[in-house]
């Protein structure tokens, strides 16, 4: 996101400003210090949702800016269904929170309801695996990167969407900017012998409004986004490379 852009979203009554850390669809990283001083320079709070990020970039809470951060167990190969909030403490605690849900004195008193202790247990161990492995993985990730982006680039027809030095390791999106081309109905033709999608899980079905913001919106029909797993060997990598090749 420009500066510029989220400095000007900021109005007198705005208390609170949040913003994904990396995008999901095309896999840009935001300058998160820089739009948190902005938000300090304005006395705004500052909250990023960190869900893509977390287990790929290090990140320690005592050095990164925020007021109030938000991530998901199953980006770590965790459980789904569990996710964690960090909310900053200042000199007397935690401030105070309304209940999100009312009812028990369960998470401090912000959200009463039986814990799901297996879930907890299975986010913590998964967050335990990703801080040992991260480094290991961001080399694999770094290696593939650069082999698929090599390939893609080269490609006629095939643009890769965002910023291809400030990313999110192994999360590409690219136009297949070819009239006959259709996102949907590609997907449907290769059935199950790899799993892409046409964009966010969270949307799926609407029209993205991440390509609208960065005036791509006419292309919502051409783009294939393609999330890498660590676990992929160089059977599935070359299949993917080999589809992508064909189009």
């Amino acid at each position: 996101m420009e500066i510029e852009d989220f400095e000007d979203a900021i109005k007198d009554k705005t208390i609170l400003a949040s913003i994904i850390w990396g995008n999901n669809e095309i896999g840009s990283l935001n300058d998160i210090s820089t739009l948190y001083q902005v938000c300090k320079n304005h006395s705004v709070l500052f909250h990023t949702d960190a869900t893509q990020v977390v287990g790929k970039l290090g990140i320690d809470v005592k050095d990164i800016p925020v007021d109030f951060m938000s991530f998901s167990a199953h980006k770590l190969y965790g459980p789904k269904g569990i996710g964690a909030a960090y909310i900053k403490s200042d000199d007397y605690g935690i401030p105070p929170f309304s209940a999100l849900l009312h009812g028990g004195e369960q998470e401090s008193g912000m959200r009463g309801s039986t814990l799901a202790v297996h879930n907890i247990v299975g986010f913590g161990k998964a967050a335990e695996i990703a801080l040992r492995e991260r480094e290991a993985k961001n080399k694999f990730y770094k290696e593939l990167d650069e082999k698929i982006i090599k390939i893609i680039s080269d490609l006629p027809n095939i643009k890769i969407i965002g910023d291809l030095e400030n990313r999110i390791p192994g999360v590409y999106s690219i136009i297949v900017d070819k009239k006959d081309f259709n996102n949907e109905r590609f997907l449907k033709k290769i059935g199950n012998r790899i799993a892409l999608s046409s964009g966010s899980a969270c949307t799926a079905g609407q029209p993205s409004h991440v390509l609208k913001a960065i005036g791509l919106g006419e292309y919502t029909g051409k783009v294939l986004r393609i999330s890498v797993s660590y676990l992929v060997n160089e059977n599935d990598i070359g299949e993917l490379l080999s589809i992508i090749n064909r189009l």
